[in-house]
C-alpha cells in the first residue's frame, strides 16, 4: 500500500513537473526568453529537476511519500526548506532544499557545502530516454515486469514513477553492494550463452530446475578467469589436463562436462 501511494504521488509530482517544463517552453517562444544567465530557461529548468531529484531522496530517505499520512506517527518527516544558492552550466541558480526534522537527510545530488552543481543534464537525459524507451517498446512493455538499477544520482523518484505508470517495478542495488548490478549482468550473459540459448525451456519448473543445477556447476567446478580458472567454492582440486588420465562428469545431461583427475 505505500509503495502504491509513493508511485501514485511521484507519478503527480511528474506530471506537474512536465506541465511545468512545458510552460517554460512556450514562454520562452512567446517572450524570447533566453537560454542561458540569471533568469534564463536552462536555470529554470534545473532548478525544476534539481528540486524534483531531492523531493524523490527525501522520499527514499523518510520511507514515504510527500502528503503520505505515515508521517504523522510522531517520527521523523519534513520539515521545509532552505533556499541555496549553486552554480551551474546555465548559470547561478537558487534552489530550495528539503530538511527533515531530525536533520538526518544528507542529499546526494547537492551535498551539504556544495556551491558547484554539474550533472543535471544527466537527469534530463535519463528521464527522456526512459520516455523514448517506452515509446519504442509500445505494446510489448507488458512483457516487463521488473528494472534493476543502481543508486545514481540521474534516477529520481520521476524516473521510477514514469516506470510505475507502465506496471513495471524498480529494484534497487543494495547501497553495500554498488557493484551488485554489473556482476549480475556479467552472470545473466554467461548463463545465456552456456545454458538457456542451447537448450530448450518448457515452463518455469524445467527453467528453475536447470538453473539450479547449472549455478552448483559455475559455484562448484567451473573454472573462472579472474580466479586463475579456479571456481568459486571448489569441492574438488582443479583438474591438470596434461595428466595422463582425466575423468569426464556430464552436467545437465552432457551439455556441460567437468574435469577432474581419475582415481
Amino acid at each position: 500500500m505505500k509503495a502504491e501511494q509513493a508511485s501514485e504521488a511521484a507519478a503527480a509530482d511528474l506530471a506537474v513537473m512536465d506541465e511545468q517544463i512545458q510552460q517554460l517552453a512556450d514562454r520562452a517562444r512567446a517572450e524570447g526568453l533566453r537560454l542561458t544567465g540569471e533568469g534564463g530557461l536552462l536555470g529554470r529548468l534545473t532548478k525544476l529537476v534539481t528540486e524534483a531529484a531531492l523531493a524523490g531522496e527525501m522520499d527514499d530517505h523518510l520511507g514515504y511519500g510527500k502528503h503520505d499520512p505515515v508521517g504523522r506517527d510522531g517520527g521523523n518527516s519534513r520539515n521545509g526548506t532552505r533556499a541555496k544558492m549553486v552554480l551551474t552550466e546555465a548559470g547561478p541558480v537558487e534552489i530550495s532544499v528539503p530538511r527533515d526534522r531530525d536533520g538526518s537527510f544528507e542529499p546526494a545530488i547537492v551535498k551539504k557545502r556544495q556551491r558547484r552543481l554539474s550533472g543535471v543534464d544527466d537527469l534530463v537525459i535519463s528521464l527522456s530516454q526512459v520516455r523514448n524507451l517506452l515509446m519504442d517498446l509500445g505494446d510489448d512493455v507488458t512483457e516487463f515486469r521488473f528494472l534493476i538499477r543502481d543508486r545514481a544520482g540521474q534516477f529520481t523518484a520521476s524516473f521510477d514513477a514514469i516506470l510505475a505508470d507502465v506496471d513495471i517495478r524498480v529494484a534497487k542495488t543494495s547501497p553495500h553492494c554498488p557493484r551488485a548490478n554489473c556482476i549480475a549482468e556479467r552472470f545473466v550473459r554467461t548463463v545465456r550463452a552456456e545454458l538457456t540459448d542451447r537448450m530448450l525451456i518448457f515452463g518455469e519448473r524445467h527453467l528453475r530446475a536447470v538453473l539450479a543445477e547449472y549455478v552448483r556447476h559455475y559455484n562448484g567446478r567451473r573454472p573462472h578467469r579472474a580466479r586463475e580458472l579456479r571456481p568459486p567454492r571448489s569441492s574438488h582440486p582443479v583438474a591438470n589436463l596434461s595428466h595422463k588420465r582425466i575423468k569426464t562428469r556430464p552436467v545437465l545431461d552432457g551439455l556441460i562436462n567437468e574435469y577432474e583427475r581419475a582415481a
